[in-house]
């Protein structure tokens, strides 16, 4: 066992695990800012993010660090979180919000808000009544009318945490995807909400849009009995600028990698 082994297995033991940091800035690898990051080093370019389900602000806050020329789209119903995204738009110009939730028409809709609000959306869930929340009635519409409402040009970021709503979401879209450069999904293994995609449904019904798997970001494991639950996807197009090569490495890095490989061979040889 090597040394590195043993320091993974020592931090196991006591719940711990290590991640690569991002060369950019520091922050993990597997996270939306850090992905997001590298995608912009690789050639992506975005003039407005959407951001479904924008709940407290948080994501459009850090994303904004990194696309601070961007215009901001942010669609949440509830006004449990007012006090945070009407600051936010205060604070920034280049900064919206509709509150409504975004879905495949326009309208009214039962949403089903939970007590922890994060876990609110338009679907009922698995467990039952008992966690459902407290049905309320609000405002419903889609992303390719607010885009032409707000008179908002690609390349589009759209970013969406619904609960259930993903492919409410895609279908209401259909004119802005083909302008979209980069999606970002909270994907389900298991059906939490009833009715809701699964993780391979969301992948086929976007491969059919002619996007592709790019990033798989913070996963997240049910607390029933520590099983992979969600995971945020990150598509772009086929044809996308960063799918430009597919090939693993440079010849440059490809020769340090062996080189590194010889070595540790040699010192495994001479007990080093």
């Amino acid at each position: 066992m090597t040394l590195k082994s043993m320091f993974r297995n020592l931090l196991a033991g006591v719940g711990l695990e290590v991640h690569r940091l991002s060369p950019d800035n520091g922050a993990p690898r597997g996270t939306d800012q850090a992905a997001l990051q590298v995608a912009l080093r690789n050639g992506l370019q975005i003039n407005t993010v959407i951001d479904a389900g924008a709940a407290f602000g948080h994501w459009t806050r850090t994303c904004r660090e990194l696309l601070p020329q961007a215009t901001y789209l942010l669609v949440e119903p509830l006004a449990q979180y007012d006090d945070w995204l009407d600051p936010l738009c205060a604070e920034f110009s280049n900064v919206s919000r509709v509150k409504a939730a975004a879905a495949d028409q326009i309208g009214q809709a039962t949403f089903y808000l939970h007590q922890d609000w994060c876990g609110s959306s338009l679907y009922r869930e698995a467990e039952g009544a008992r966690v459902d929340g407290r049905p309320t009635e609000v405002q419903v519409t889609t992303i390719d009318t607010l885009t032409q409402e707000f008179q908002l040009s690609g390349p589009f970021l759209l970013k969406a945490d619904v609960q259930g709503a993903e492919l409410k979401v895609l279908d209401g879209a259909t004119a802005t995807l083909k302008q979209t450069e980069f999606i970002l999904l909270e994907t389900s293994l298991f059906e939490f909400f009833k009715g809701g995609p699964l993780i391979d449904k969301i992948v086929v019904n976007l491969q059919q849009r002619g996007f592709a798997v790019y990033d798989i970001l913070n996963p997240q494991y049910r607390l029933l009995d520590n099983a992979l639950g969600q995971v945020d996807l990150v598509f772009v197009p086929v044809d996308s600028v960063l799918r430009r090569e597919h090939v693993y490495a440079s010849a440059r890095q490809r020769q340090q990698q062996n080189d590194q490989f010889q070595q540790q061979r040699a010192n495994q040889m001479t007990g080093t």
